[in-house]
């Protein structure tokens, strides 16, 4: 076969693929009106595994992982890539129009020009800066609408009292002081002070949700994040990624390995984003 019939056959099995990924996402938007979004995407990665593993079968390739290295680095690409992604996608379709979340879910050209530069060492040209700062716009055009949709007007869950009460709060910086008690008093009383500072930040910016003490008729907050429409989500986003992009630096300058640096991001990324979580 030429060089043009290979090129042509690319572009025709490229054309299939785009068109085949993109009627996917209305494909699951109507599964999920009859199907609950847990047994679609179990039965969806049953049937991808049965798939996946039928081809390798029939090409003679070797299933066997090579190592416990390799076994880490699958496990944690397929923990987030695909488990967490296939899990938290049906979620999102449930709360926002399916092109506004097909299009928010790849933004994977912001975080790599992002990590780009203090893991690979990769300069941030005048065209990469131009382009992050397109990715970055229209973003924050598809997010912001629905960061202002009133997701702090939730219910106060069962849980807060046990994470953001001004007892509880004290318990879980002093378990954590004492985590890391043996590096010194001075590192053990900075994490005092900055897991405290968690409650007296959310003082004035919550409303009047911050118990006590579990379970406690007393609740405290200013409820700053309700005045205005400039939605408290975008600056938290804001905070997090300056700070991500200082950890990468500093964990990149005491030679922490990539696995390690690109789990705890992965881990910060995932925690903030329970916000869109409905429960």
């Amino acid at each position: 076969m030429s060089a043009a019939a290979d090129a042509i056959k690319a572009r025709v099995f490229l054309a299939l693929l785009c068109l085949g990924w993109g009627l996917t996402w209305p494909m699951m938007k109507i599964a999920l009106d009859e199907i609950p979004p847990f047994s679609m995407r179990v039965a969806m990665l049953t049937l991808g595994i049965l798939t996946l593993t039928s081809l390798s079968l029939l090409q003679g390739r070797s299933l066997r992982i090579p190592s416990l290295r390799t076994f880490v680095h699958l496990f944690a690409a397929s923990l987030f890539n695909i488990v967490a992604f296939s899990v938290l996608t049906p979620f999102a379709q449930m709360s926002a129009a399916t092109s506004r979340v097909a299009i928010v879910v790849y933004t994977m050209p912001i975080w790599a020009t992002l990590m780009a530069r203090p893991i690979l060492g990769e300069r941030l040209t005048t065209a990469r800066a131009f382009g992050l700062a397109l990715c970055i716009a229209g973003m924050t055009v598809l997010i912001y609408p629905l960061a202002t949709l009133g997701i702090e007007s939730q219910p106060t869950a069962w849980h807060d009292d046990w994470s953001h009460s001004l007892l509880m709060v004290l318990v879980w910086a002093t378990l954590l002081a004492l985590l890391f008690i043996r590096r010194g008093r001075v590192v053990a009383a900075a994490i005092w002070i900055a897991v405290f500072s968690h409650f007296l930040l959310d003082l004035p910016i919550h409303p009047k949700d911050l118990a006590l003490y579990p379970h406690s008729t007393i609740h405290l907050g200013v409820g700053l994040w309700s005045i205005g429409r400039f939605n408290y989500w975008l600056v938290e986003s804001c905070v997090l990624l300056v700070l991500m992009v200082f950890y990468i630096r500093r964990a990149h300058s005491n030679r922490l390995s990539v696995t390690r640096i690109a789990t705890t991001c992965l881990l910060l990324l995932g925690l903030h984003a329970r916000f869109f979580l409905p429960f």
